[in-house]
């Protein structure tokens, strides 16, 4: 089977899971071709053992860029789109080749979607109705829509997605890559306004107040940087909170005494998947598919949009050693049985050759 993977973005969960995804495609007897957004991630896929062009682009409607995607689409038998942009050069217009089966995944929704505390309803509306019209109906071209979660496909539904043809296939993780260890407590995320981060510093304040030895870090990048920063500083935590930038995450993990995870709506997150498989204790809040992701009793959860509660949970997870030892144990062990990258590779193959079926029909 020859497949071309295409990603548009440089870093960030849906590259991860594309860079497993072409190993252990190619590690079954694939073909892989991908479509990467810089060198650095082509390199990355090409330590993957698959073969990465870069497609550098400035906008979804970079026609060139289109163009050259689908003529690198002609000659394989599955296209697999990762992302927004990805979804609109490989979904609209004609197939690349006439029997090219279109397979996308969805990683997630657009943040407007979300539901965020304070925005007004009629915003949340008028952005369905936009994003339901076109991405939706763009994301029911695919033969195969490939969701990571149960929550992630009602919301999906529930905007307007056109999501007939929609296959549940959890992400899966490198089981062996990360090891924890560190001794801050911290998050790898997005700096984006979805992602709760002003929750984790205003948790991080009251943890700082009751201990002042703790110290947390924020690993990653964002439009939300400068302001999240800015916030940290009038919380009082001028050197007790880093800010790094991205790093990979088996560096951030190695940091990590916990990881947290404050968002107000998440998918299926690959760094609560990379904590579990290093053993870092998980704090999540109880939103979207994280409870999916792994049975009760290996995650600690919370509500959303609850500093106390978040902090609570933390100051729990550090004070109790055995109770956190024993928890993490199980989720290295669920992470090993129904988690792996392979497993994930197998499914996702499973879905190329449905969609081939359906492209020939």
């Amino acid at each position: 089977m020859k497949v071309l993977l295409v990603t548009t973005i440089e870093r960030g969960g849906p590259v991860e899971h594309a860079r497993l995804l072409a190993r252990d495609l190619v590690a079954a007897g694939a073909v892989v071709r991908v479509v990467a957004a810089s060198t650095g991630a082509a390199e990355a896929f090409a330590r993957a053992g698959s073969d990465p062009v870069v497609v550098r682009s400035r906008s979804p409607w970079d026609a060139m860029s289109a163009r050259r995607v689908r003529r690198l689409g002609r000659d394989v038998d599955v296209v697999h789109s990762h992302d927004r942009r990805s979804g609109l050069w490989c979904l609209a217009g004609r197939r690349p080749g006439p029997g090219t089966a279109r397979v996308h995944t969805l990683h997630g929704l657009p943040d407007v979607l979300v539901p965020l505390p304070g925005a007004p309803a009629g915003t949340l509306r008028r952005h369905r109705l936009a994003y339901g019209t076109v991405e939706g109906r763009l994301v029911g071209r695919a033969d195969v829509l490939i969701v990571p979660s149960r929550a992630l496909l009602r919301r999906a539904t529930d905007a307007g997605y056109r999501t007939t043809l929609a296959t549940i296939i959890p992400n899966g993780v490198d089981v062996d890559r990360h090891a924890g260890g560190g001794a801050e407590v911290g998050m790898l995320t997005a700096l984006e306004r979805v992602k709760g981060v002003e929750v984790f510093i205003r948790a991080a304040s009251l943890l700082h107040r009751d201990d002042p030895s703790s110290r947390f870090v924020v690993f990653g990048d964002g439009s939300e940087r400068d302001e999240l920063q800015a916030m940290a500083t009038q919380a009082g935590l001028d050197g007790v909170m880093r800010f790094p930038g991205h790093v990979p995450a088996a560096v951030a993990l190695a940091e990590l005494r916990v990881l947290v995870v404050s968002s107000h709506f998440e998918n299926s997150p690959m760094a609560v998947l990379e904590a579990m498989a290093a053993r870092v204790p998980v704090v999540a809040t109880r939103v979207g598919g994280i409870p999916e992701m792994a049975p009760p009793d290996t995650l600690v959860t919370v509500p959303p949009d609850d500093p106390a509660a978040l902090a609570e949970a933390v100051r729990r997870t550090v004070s109790d050693e055995a109770g956190t030892t024993a928890r993490i144990g199980r989720a290295r062990e669920h992470i090993e049985a129904h988690r792996s990258a392979p497993a994930t590779a197998a499914a996702v193959e499973a879905a190329y050759r449905d969609a081939l079926d359906r492209s020939a029909r």
